[in-house]
């Protein structure tokens, strides 16, 4: 407890006999983590943003500080991810188009979420995160559906969700998303 642990997370066999046996640990299921994929030429359903969000491209924003800000609040809560700096925001932008990052910003123009997308032979997108006080599955699943519409419809995509309650996951799937591997994640303080 050196680093100020505060609990286990496991990745568990959906298969009963593992849940059992975790939750006799102390385990409790809190998420899945899940690839899904989106079939090319499927139909893609629009979503409008809920009560005038808009997608704030990070090429608009150019402010590492601001991004790793809203990283923090979206995800550094849930399931032990790490803390980002400004520093490796740049560097981890250095990989992307900025245009494909976006910072999911409220009517009043307070940032609520992050979201993104990656082009290419292999289009993918890492679930949307969003800010405590902002989650519900159908927040997810209308930020996910307006960042879709930007990959092209021709090709399959890849959606990548770590820790999405399932309800969200089964947001996703109502989008066209198949599910093509599900973990759940127990975790158990200490």
């Amino acid at each position: 407890m050196k680093r100020g642990a505060t609990g286990v997370i496991a990745y568990l066999p959906g298969q009963p006999p593992a849940l059992e046996f975790a939750g006799q640990a102390g385990f409790a299921v809190k998420g899945y983590a899940c690839d899904l994929r989106l079939p090319a030429n499927s139909s893609r359903v629009t979503a409008a943003l809920p009560n005038g969000w808009r997608l704030e491209p990070y090429s608009e924003a150019s402010d590492a500080a601001r991004y790793a800000d809203v990283l923090n609040a979206s995800y550094a809560d849930l399931w032990g991810h790490g803390m980002a700096t400004p520093a490796l925001v740049q560097t981890m932008l250095a990989t992307l188009d900025p245009r494909d990052v976006f910072l999911v910003v409220d009517a009043a123009g307070v940032d609520v979420g992050c979201a993104g997308v990656t082009r290419g032979v292999s289009q993918s997108i890492d679930a949307p995160g969003l800010i405590a006080g902002y989650r519900s599955p159908e927040h997810y699943q209308s930020v996910l559906a307006s960042t879709l519409i930007r990959l092209e419809p021709d090709s399959d995509v890849l959606l990548h969700s770590w820790g999405d309650q399932a309800a969200t996951t089964t947001a996703y799937v109502a989008l066209g998303f198949v599910e093509t591997e599900c973990t759940p994640m127990a975790w158990r303080g200490i």
